[in-house]
């Protein structure tokens, strides 16, 4: 029997950090998928859903802050 793929489990820092990238133009979308082998597919959800992740991060950095 195969071994199934693990699941990948990327923070909302490293997401909002690779989605600014892509954005600027910095690091392309395959660059992104192939240094967190994830799927293609995966990115693009994680594009898709940039203004949530956007405007979640701070809110979390302050809550980590104290």
């Amino acid at each position: 029997m195969e071994n199934p793929k693990k699941r990948k489990a990327l923070t909302l820092e490293i997401k909002f950090e690779n989605v600014n990238e892509v954005e600027k133009g910095v690091r392309n979308k395959t660059e992104f998928a192939k240094a967190y082998d994830i799927p293609k597919s995966t990115l693009s959800e994680i594009l898709a859903k940039k203004e949530t992740i956007q405007v979640w991060v701070p809110f979390f950095s302050i809550i980590a802050e104290a």
